[in-house]
Order: C-alpha cells, then sequence, then structure tokens
C-alpha cells in the first residue's frame, strides 16, 4: 500500500521569513496476482476493505470481463458501496474533459475522502483514473488494475498521471502513487497480439538500456521460434523488466534529475504518436524511436554494427515496425529536439554504447541534420534489407546459436 509519512522535520521564524521543513517517507507496492476477480480470490476486497469506491473501466474489459467484475464485486460489497463507470479510453479520450467527467461520476456517487477510485484497464484509463483521485478532494486514494502488457511494465511501476493537451502528450498531470497495484497476468490471455508487442517495446527498452541478461533471455525467446508468438513468453521476463523499471525509478522518483535511462526509446516517439494521430500506437512509437536511437548510436561510432544489428532485429523479431516515412523525417525529428529540450532542460537523448547500457546525449549541436539523414538513412536500409539467415556471426559468447540477421547495404 502506498503511503506519504512526515517522520521529522521543524519550522523556523527569522524576522519575515517563515519556513516549514518536513522529511518525508514516501512509498508504494506492485502486487503480481493471479485471476483478481475470481470468486475465491480476495485480495483486491482486503485493499478495498469497507471503503466505498468508483470502479472505472475502459469499455473494451467492460466487454471481456464486465459480468465477472460486477459479480466480484456483488459478492464481496454491499449494495450502494460501490459504482460502476464505464469510462471512454483511447488517446483521442484521454482528455481533461474525461478526467472532469470521471470526477463527476465520483461527485455524483458522493465519494468521500476515504474513498476509493479503482482503474482497470489500459494505461490511458489507468492515467486518467489517477490524475482524477490526485485533484478530486485535493487527493483520494486510487487502485491500478491494469490490463495490458504496457500497463504492467510500464504505467503499474511508476507514479505518472496524465492527460493529452494542446496537440501534445500527457503535457498536463502529476506524480502521485495508487494506494495499491495488482498485476494479473491473466488479463494477457485475452490481449490482442498488437497490444502485446507494444508492451513488449517497453520490456525490450529496458533490456538493452539496463539489462544485458534480459535482452539474451528476449533474444533466445526469439530465436527458438520461427514466428514469434508473445502470448508463450515466460512471464517472469516481464516481472524483470518491471523490477528494472522499479530500480531505475526509485532514486528519482518525482525527476528531479531529467537524464533517466527509462526515456529510452521516449524521445521522438510523442511527436510519432501525434503525427499520425494516433494510428501509430505508444509502444510501436517506441519501438521506431529505439531502432533510430541505436542508428543514431551506431553513426556516432558508440554502438557496434553487430549490438546495432542484435538489438534491431529482436524489435523486427517480435513484429513491431523499426521505421515509418510519413513520420520518420528530419523536420518531425527536429521539432522532437526542441519539443523535449522544454521538459528535460536538455535533450537528454538516452542511446546504447553496448547492449544493457545507457549514455545521454545533451546536447542538440550533436543532432545535426546531416547526423540525422545518416540515422534514417540507415534505420530505412534496417527496414527494406534485414533478412533472416542461418549461418551468421555469433551473437555473443552467452548465447548458444547464431544470429540470424544481416543487413544488406547499410
Amino acid at each position: 500500500m502506498s503511503y506519504i509519512e512526515i517522520v521529522s522535520g521543524h519550522t523556523s521564524c527569522d524576522g519575515p521569513n517563515m519556513d516549514i521543513h518536513a522529511l518525508a517517507n514516501y512509498g508504494y507496492g506492485v502486487q503480481i496476482q493471479e485471476d483478481i476477480f475470481s470468486l475465491n480470490n480476495k485480495e483486491l476486497a482486503k485493499a478495498i476493505a469497507d471503503r466505498s469506491c468508483l470502479v472505472v473501466i475502459s469499455e473494451t474489459i467492460q466487454a471481456l470481463y464486465g459480468d465477472r467484475i460486477q459479480s466480484y464485486l456483488d459478492q464481496n460489497f454491499d449494495t450502494g458501496a460501490y459504482k460502476v463507470f464505464v469510462c471512454p479510453s483511447g488517446e483521442k479520450n484521454k482528455t481533461m474533459e474525461t478526467v472532469v467527467e470521471i470526477c463527476a461520476q465520483a461527485k455524483d456517487f458522493q465519494l468521500d475522502r476515504d474513498g476509493l477510485f479503482i482503474g482497470v484497464g489500459g494505461g490511458i484509463i489507468l492515467d486518467m483514473v489517477g490524475f482524477a483521485a490526485s485533484i478530486y478532494r485535493r487527493g483520494t486514494k486510487y487502485i491500478k488494475v491494469p490490463t495490458t502488457l504496457v500497463g504492467q511494465v510500464d504505467v503499474a511501476v511508476g507514479l505518472k498521471t496524465g492527460v493529452n493537451c494542446f496537440r501534445s502528450k500527457n503535457i498536463l498531470g502529476n506524480y502521485y502513487p495508487a494506494y495499491h497495484t495488482l498485476n494479473d497476468r491473466v488479463f494477457l490471455e485475452t490481449l490482442p497480439t498488437r497490444e502485446l508487442r507494444c508492451g513488449m517495446a517497453e520490456v525490450i527498452k529496458m533490456a538493452i538500456v539496463c539489462d544485458g541478461d534480459l535482452f539474451d533471455k528476449i533474444e533466445r525467446a526469439c530465436l527458438a521460434e520461427d514466428e514469434m508468438d508473445l502470448s508463450r513468453i515466460d512471464y517472469d521476463i516481464y516481472k524483470q523488466a518491471m523490477v528494472r523499471m522499479m530500480e531505475e525509478l526509485q532514486p528519482n522518483l518525482l525527476e528531479a534529475n531529467l537524464e533517466r535511462l527509462v526515456d529510452f526509446g521516449h524521445t521522438f516517439s510523442m511527436n510519432f504518436e501525434i503525427d499520425s494521430n494516433h494510428e501509430i500506437h505508444h509502444g510501436e512509437a517506441v519501438a521506431i524511436d529505439m531502432a533510430l536511437s541505436c542508428c543514431i548510436a551506431r553513426a556516432l561510432g558508440i554502438f557496434s554494427e553487430e549490438e546495432c544489428n542484435r538489438a534491431i532485429w529482436v524489435l523486427k523479431k517480435s513484429g513491431l515496425a523499426i521505421y515509418d516515412s510519413a513520420v520518420c523525417t528530419i523536420e518531425a525529428l527536429k521539432r522532437s529536439i526542441y519539443d523535449v529540450r522544454l521538459h528535460r532542460k536538455a535533450v537528454n537523448l538516452v542511446v546504447p554504447p553496448t547492449i544493457g547500457q545507457g549514455v545521454f546525449i545533451k546536447s542538440p549541436d550533436v543532432l545535426s541534420d546531416q547526423l540525422l539523414e545518416k540515422s534514417v538513412n540507415m534505420l530505412r536500409s534496417y527496414e527494406k534489407n534485414c533478412v533472416n539467415t542461418d549461418n551468421q556471426h555469433s551473437h555473443n559468447a552467452k548465447l548458444s546459436r547464431d544470429s540470424a540477421l544481416t543487413l544488406v547495404g547499410a
């Protein structure tokens, strides 16, 4: 359960200056569960206890699991102790208007300060529910139940809430920890392949810049099958990515330091989504961003051809696109570099010098038009000319099989 406790501090008054100093102890947790809406599973009921709650679910979850959720609530709570609100999702509905509607539903239900918001859905629903909870009555507890892979490996373990506005992604939001988070792998069984791929992009992100062992596991899984079936990936791979994410976030929960390895794949991707009118989903945009960032590192001479090949091959083998001509324009990339400097105070583009590590490109001067053009051309070559073969260079001494990729003409 989350907590924010003032553990020490003092006040001071010196002439006209009056100050409060407070030291807070701050934390939250994520619990991995199996089939949380089974009538025999009491974990969510224990977290809710005797509080009233507004249960906000996406339209997709309502269609797939609405009856099970209703039965669970009916068995564990009195009539009138909860209200279910089926909320529109999707990036186009991730707005302040939707957040205000969630708050209006809570007010109509007379949800009190000790009540709970419960978000059941993907990252978009969870971001909006968290934002609504953070501003309703100046802060009300909420529970996250992520139902997508992106939600479980990324949104579940972080603090961010937010909405899209002013043609900018997540420009309005805050940092607000969930009271409790339950990751249930059962939801992944009904997840469409496209959504699994989007989540896999976030897993690969953590592997490339934070955990070479995790990358090796993903690579071996890719090599083991001619046609990659993400529904058969060992959930422990996802869990390892969650742990790496939490380790990266913990020292910098409120982003006082804007050099963040978890921003790998998140420099150009926001504009990729917006420029495509959200036809490119978040994980897909992150994958293109990661592939481009790998090419930038290679063009700068800090990332070897072999390791660049490995990284991009894993992205492609996972079914993710690595290039889109409509959004990968020099003008669009330059606009992203300008936009991200307003947010991070520097570019802070994360690139890998080797698999399992990341470094930062801070100055926009490094990212010249010529370098961007070279990197995009390299990426285009990967997209056109990557082919599978059985007899290529050995990937790594840790691996037992040869690489399955060659790049022609890059």
